[in-house]
């Protein structure tokens, strides 16, 4: 009867192959979450120009050139502007965040500030969203960590219980 006992040679080849698989899915994880970036801020940035539509139309309430009834109907108009812009500037901001972050994510450098994008991201529903909470996931890995060169700290609990305070 042969021996079926595995070898420690084979054990440690498996170990390393699972390590470098391991790294060659992270790697692409990471990819396709920069392929992703890009593609949420081309939206984020369609959502701006889509914008120009309200803005238009209280620009129109405002000037008169549609039908104004009262004058209750211009501060509609103005409120419409005021909002409008409002939300074209955050479409505008996010969309350049979220390129940065696509941008730093390739680069591997800013781990700090594409966590902040990505929890950022959480607000646009659904499509940033989904970014967001993925892009977190992957990003809170040790391994994507040091792949940034971020400090990752232990906490040593136990060490500030012995700590006394002044």
């Amino acid at each position: 009867m042969p021996n079926l006992r595995p070898s420690l040679a084979c054990f440690v080849l498996t170990k390393v192959g699972m390590a470098e698989s391991m790294s060659a899915r992270g790697e692409r994880q990471l990819h396709w979450l920069v392929v992703f970036h890009y593609i949420v801020a081309a939206m984020e940035a369609l959502s701006a120009v889509i914008l120009i539509v309200p803005l238009a139309r209280g620009y129109g309430v405002v000037t008169g050139q549609t039908s104004a009834l009262s004058e209750a109907s211009s501060s509609y108009g103005w409120s419409l502007i005021g909002f409008s812009v409002i939300a074209i500037v955050f479409a505008v901001a996010m969309a350049l965040l979220t390129a940065r972050a696509g941008r730093s994510i390739s680069e591997r450098r800013g781990h700090s500030f594409c966590t902040v994008v990505a929890a950022l991201n959480c607000i646009y529903f659904p499509f940033g969203t989904v970014l967001g909470v993925l892009s977190l996931i992957v990003l809170k890995r040790s391994a994507v960590r040091e792949a940034f060169g971020a400090v990752t700290h232990n906490l040593n609990v136990a060490a500030w219980e012995d700590a006394k305070l002044p």
